[in-house]
């Protein structure tokens, strides 16, 4: 099982007994707003979709999803969030994060995104690696041009595709 540190954080790949650390931040409508689904979960939807990101996370390896967490608090008040690595239909791996709110602002998500840009990268077969964002999602967007990426094209009215450019 791949598992990442970073200089606060221990990343873990998801499992089924990370209801209670997904709920806190799938109930947030703030959090949940730029994500596919737009909105909070219910606790029913959050169980379902845990589900879905254990079995995605598990087809993807040595790809996948992992619960972050502060290096020093394994509990749920340790809880930062959760970041994917995943292959996509087009053979690119594509980059995702959400962060707890109050773990806002404190560059867990730049830390994050290093990690497993960095753990991408070093893969025998390196793939691009791309992330979509929202035009409105600022603090994401800087975070992408941080870490290296740079604004490919619209997708749609509501994202944006960043890519990472190949090293030279």
């Amino acid at each position: 099982m791949i598992q990442f540190t970073t200089e606060r954080l221990n990343l873990c790949r998801i499992s089924s007994d990370d209801f209670r650390a997904l709920r806190q931040f799938e109930c947030d409508d703030q959090v949940m707003r730029y994500t596919a689904v737009g909105r909070a979960q219910s606790p029913e939807e959050s169980h379902i979709r845990l589900l879905n990101q254990v079995l995605i996370s598990e087809k993807s390896a040595p790809y996948g999803i992992w619960l972050a967490q502060l290096l020093n608090d394994s509990s749920e008040n340790g809880t930062v969030g959760w970041a994917m690595l995943r292959p996509t239909e087009a053979g690119e791996l594509e980059l995702g994060y959400m962060l707890v709110r109050q773990k806002w602002g404190q560059g867990f998500a730049t830390e994050i995104a290093r990690r497993l840009v960095e753990f991408a990268l070093q893969q025998r077969e390196p793939r691009p690696v791309i992330a979509k964002t929202s035009p409105e999602n600022h603090p994401s967007m800087r975070v992408l041009e941080k870490v290296g990426f740079v604004f490919e094209e619209s997708l749609q009215d509501s994202l944006r595709l960043f890519m990472l450019p190949p090293k030279s």
